[in-house]
C-alpha cells in the first residue's frame, strides 16, 4: 500500500471522524488500547526492552494485524 502525504487539517478530520464513530461519548480518557484491540482487530503485543535495545516505542506489523509496543511505555 502506497503512502502518500496527507495535510494536518485531514488528519484532524480523520481523527476527529474515527473519535465520533468509536468513542461517540468524548469523554476522557479514551480508551485507545480497547478501540484498536477490539474495534479495529489489531493485536497489542509489549515487546520487553524494545526501546532500549533498538531505540523504537513500537511498530505495526505490514499485515497490520498486530503493534509490537515496548513494554514500559
Amino acid at each position: 500500500m502506497p503512502l502518500s502525504f496527507v495535510r494536518p487539517e485531514r488528519l484532524e478530520q480523520i481523527a476527529s471522524e474515527l473519535l465520533t464513530r468509536f468513542h461517540p461519548s468524548l469523554r476522557l480518557p479514551v480508551l485507545i488500547e480497547q478501540i484498536v484491540e477490539f474495534d479495529f482487530g489489531i493485536d497489542i503485543v509489549p515487546v520487553e526492552n524494545l526501546y532500549k535495545e533498538y531505540g523504537i516505542e513500537g511498530w505495526l506489523a505490514n499485515d497490520m494485524t498486530t503493534i509490537h509496543v515496548d513494554a514500559y511505555q
